[in-house]
């Protein structure tokens, strides 16, 4: 391609995180980066259309390193605790011992009514949609859901039948915030945020949580994702 076809041609060029559209500059050119002066690596010159390219964001959040917790129901039972497990390497969680709510006579299942939350604290870089997941271990199929909720919002429930192997017993797994069967989209600002998690059931085992700028369930043996 010669030089007269090379000043028009319409490219995009990807460099420092942004996604430049517009006339590819010749080197040298109008300020144009040219590695034969050492100007490789320069940002494009102003002048063309830019689309800044958003690096993704996930946020992980240990279901046992809650900043605030209300452990114990009105009688004094505990219904969360830490617990851990060897599974290949050593899983710490959240606990939430089975039984309780009917030996307490618990069977309201109303967001924030049942007594067993925890309080984490996370920080967002952006404003932006993000979605949830939750790793954790169904007890049965009356242990297989939890109330989440950010900020003061609304509670919602998580509650699905991933990581299911028998009515009785479920292996770990991400379970997603989904609403209406898909994927529930949530609008937050950049800043200080607080996840709270609501006992719904009792008998699950909580690991951690990922909140995600991303879509994608992480796959079902990630630990970290």
């Amino acid at each position: 391609m010669n030089r007269a076809l090379l000043a028009v041609a319409v490219v995009a060029v990807l460099t420092g995180g942004v996604l430049w559209l517009g006339r590819r500059p010749v080197p040298g050119e109008g300020g144009a980066p040219d590695a034969r002066n050492g100007d490789a690596g320069k940002r494009p010159p102003a002048g063309g259309d830019r689309v800044f390219v958003e690096r993704p964001v996930k946020v992980l959040i240990e279901c046992e390193d809650f900043t605030r917790i209300e452990d114990r129901e009105k009688g004094g039972q505990t219904i969360l605790k830490k617990g851990s497990s060897t599974e290949g390497t050593e899983i710490v969680y959240l606990e939430c011992p089975d039984g309780w709510m009917n030996q307490g006579g618990y069977t309201e299942k109303t967001g924030g009514a049942v007594p067993g939350k925890a309080f984490y604290a996370f920080d967002l870089p952006r404003d932006g949609t993000f979605y949830l997941f939750l790793r954790a271990q169904w007890y049965d199929n009356c242990g297989d859901s939890v109330f989440v909720r950010i900020d003061d919002g609304e509670y919602h429930v998580i509650e699905d039948t991933e990581g299911k192997v028998t009515d009785t017993s479920y292996m770990w797994a991400w379970h997603p915030l989904r609403y209406q069967g898909r994927m529930k989209a949530l609008e937050l600002k950049a800043g200080k945020h607080t996840l709270e998690l609501n006992v719904r059931e009792d008998g699950p085992k909580f690991d951690k949580f990922l909140i995600a700028s991303d879509a994608t369930m992480p796959a079902p043996d990630s630990v970290n994702p």
